[in-house]
């Protein structure tokens, strides 16, 4: 919390947001504060860098200060979860869903992405992985086009021989 961007106020202070999105914070004094986020390492925060339209990740050890840039939902990969081993036949993929998307994008060992509108997609037919490291990723858009959510760079998977 600070008077102002980068200002003097009652800088220091932290609080993290309820399910609703609210900011809890106890102990402030009667007044007015300016909340001016900030993310901690291991939060598992994703934001877009406007100047490069890249993800970039909270990183281990230090705090970050996301400034303007937009925050986006993290989606969780949950077929395949990041670190799991499946065998050769594994087809389907699926994440957990981003409130106000309206596309999903996925791409597979970084290919062309997929325009999607579920949740969800498999392989075709007698397609298969070929054993070893694979990466897959996907990101939410909004109606207006934009980054709502995102699992930041990747998940990998192995696929069993």
């Amino acid at each position: 919390v600070a008077a102002a961007k980068g200002g003097v106020g009652a800088a220091g202070l932290a609080a993290r947001t309820d399910a609703d999105g609210v900011f809890v914070f106890t102990g402030l004094a009667p007044g007015s504060y300016v909340v001016h986020p900030g993310y901690l390492p291991r939060d598992g925060v994703w934001y877009t860098d406007a100047a490069t339209d890249a993800l970039r990740e909270v990183v281990a050890d230090s705090t970050v200060d996301a400034g303007d840039y937009p925050v986006l939902w993290e989606i969780e990969p949950r077929l395949p979860p990041d670190g799991a081993a499946v065998d050769r036949g594994h087809r389907d993929f699926s994440w957990s869903p981003v409130p106000g998307a309206g596309l999903y994008y996925l791409a597979l060992d970084r290919g062309e992405p997929i325009p999607l509108t579920g949740t969800g997609w498999s392989l075709a037919a007698g397609d298969t992985l070929a054993p070893g490291p694979h990466v897959w990723t996907v990101i939410a858009v909004g109606a207006a086009d934009e980054p709502v959510g995102t699992f930041g760079g990747q998940a990998e998977f192995w696929v069993r021989e």
